[in-house]
């Protein structure tokens, strides 16, 4: 079944569903993956039941050998628990290793590269530690 095979609600109208690809997940940030995850699963309105077999399938390099250990003791079926096991394992020291990564950012490349890089870094501190304000980070960035 196509995704545009769905239908919505009581229409008979088959609504234009443009696919989206499932986020795979390589080991790095653990939190904005399960986000992404979480808005596949209401845009494709996916069956509870489904979600940890459809994530499992989409895991690549070391999390995946990771997850085969984990599905070696036992198959986890429930999507909130299976979540927290990543974070357990892949979330656990993503606030140091930010600070870390913003306080030895150098300048190699562009810019504007460079700027992007301290961005995401930022947003990644802030995610963490939203008590910090952009003052700090700036502060964190440009200190020499």
């Amino acid at each position: 079944m196509h995704s545009r095979d769905f239908e919505f609600g009581s229409s008979s109208r088959r609504d234009p569903f443009v696919k989206l690809e499932f986020p795979k997940f390589d080991g790095g940030n653990p939190r904005l993956w399960c986000d992404c995850c979480e808005m596949y699963f209401a845009v494709y309105l996916m069956h509870a039941s489904l979600k940890t077999r459809f994530v499992a399938l989409n895991f690549e390099d070391a999390p995946a050998v990771w997850l085969q250990a984990i599905e070696r003791r036992r198959r986890k079926t429930d999507w909130q628990h299976f979540w927290e096991l990543v974070f357990a394992k892949f979330d656990k020291d993503q606030y140091q290793l930010h600070l870390r990564q913003m306080d030895s950012l150098k300048q190699t490349g562009s810019m504007a590269k460079c700027q992007r890089r301290s961005e995401e870094l930022a947003h990644g501190i802030l995610f963490y530690n939203s008590a910090l304000d952009d003052t700090y980070i700036v502060t964190i960035y440009w200190e020499d």
